[in-house]
């Protein structure tokens, strides 16, 4: 949270599936203090989760590339060259 508070003030919409470290009495208290607001999400449902399942997409392209990254500068570009081939428009 102090990252999210941070970088975005308090212009963000936190996402809550209910993992136990999310339902935490002291957690829970944290975010009512601060007045971050959550959306509800289903449990287990992380299918759901736009931003997985771009992730998802990410690794299937990287996976399928002929040109595998061998070091951590070469892992960084071919992430952001997978992620900025992601369509912007789904059907």
């Amino acid at each position: 949270m102090p990252f999210a508070c941070l970088t975005f003030g308090h212009n963000f919409v936190y996402q809550n599936y209910k993992a136990r470290p999310h339902i935490a009495r002291t957690v829970v208290n944290f975010m009512e203090t601060e007045g971050i607001e959550h959306m509800e999400w289903p449990v287990v449902s992380m299918d759901m989760n736009p931003t997985d399942n771009m992730w998802s997409e990410v690794t299937r392209t990287m996976d399928a590339s002929a040109n595998q990254p061998t070091n951590l500068a070469e892992l960084r570009q071919a992430v952001i060259d997978a992620w900025q081939a992601l369509p912007l428009h789904t059907k």
